[in-house]
């Protein structure tokens, strides 16, 4: 897809801006087809990104309040809330990479291992364990995760994506 689909998608646009059948004025890419924001760019058209597993974990993520209200999962979790929260990252491929670098890096809730041995997966634990400022960033991430009303943030989201996009800056 890298090699043939940004010519062909180039072309398409060039159609359809010579041929009189619309205007492009936005490519929503998903983001495992990236070879598609490059020829929005070249094209001068606005990009978006999209990644539909996004979409599932933020509905994983804002439905933990209702099932720790319906009894599904305990709110101290399993382990015990000082270990279950915190993260070891371990990346393989895909968006493990992307993942483990919200964790530790942006988030920093999370530390990433050397390797898989046991005192790589010691020395983690023993990281995670006594990162009191990590525990800090840990409840304020919770807190606006579970603590915020989901309806009015994917309101707030969705009109600040349509601002966005009619200012061209996505």
């Amino acid at each position: 897809m890298e090699n043939t689909m940004p010519g062909q998608l180039e072309e398409l646009i060039q159609e359809l801006r010579d041929g009189g059948g619309g205007t492009v004025v936005c490519v929503v890419v998903e983001l495992l087809a990236s070879w598609a924001i490059q020829v929005g760019h070249k094209c001068g058209i606005v990009v978006a990104g999209f990644w539909p597993a996004m979409l599932a974990t933020y509905r994983l993520i804002a439905s933990i309040p209702e099932t720790v209200r319906c009894g599904l999962i305990s709110e101290t979790g399993f382990p015990q809330h000082d270990f279950h929260s915190k993260m070891l990252c371990y990346p393989v491929a895909g968006d493990q990479f992307l993942n483990c670098a919200y964790i530790v890096q942006v988030w920093k809730v999370g530390m990433r291992l050397n390797g898989l041995g046991l005192k790589d997966v010691e020395e983690g634990l023993r990281m995670v364990m006594e990162d009191v400022e990590m525990e800090i960033r840990l409840r304020n991430l919770h807190d606006i995760v579970i603590g915020r009303d989901d309806h009015v943030k994917e309101d707030l989201n969705l009109k600040a994506f349509i601002e966005n996009m009619k200012k061209g800056a996505c």
